[in-house]
């Protein structure tokens, strides 16, 4: 099974909710501009990927267990 990265997981949660830029920066405070480079496949801080995944009701959380 390939794993998918942070950034995936936020970018699908955020097309999938329907959410405008606007909207989603009334509920995260992230930058509408910071969110439309995001979506255009540019990186994104930890702070900022746990303040979208915080207003998309998703968790971010360390793994459990040893790293392979």
């Amino acid at each position: 099974m390939a794993k998918k990265l942070i950034d995936d997981v936020l970018r699908d949660a955020i097309r999938k909710s329907g959410l405008t830029r606007y909207r989603l920066w009334q509920l995260s405070g992230v930058r509408q501009e910071q969110i439309a480079r995001f979506l255009k496949g540019h990186g994104i801080g930890i702070a900022y990927a746990a303040e979208l995944a915080e207003a998309l009701g998703l968790e971010l959380r360390p793994k459990d267990g040893k790293r392979k």
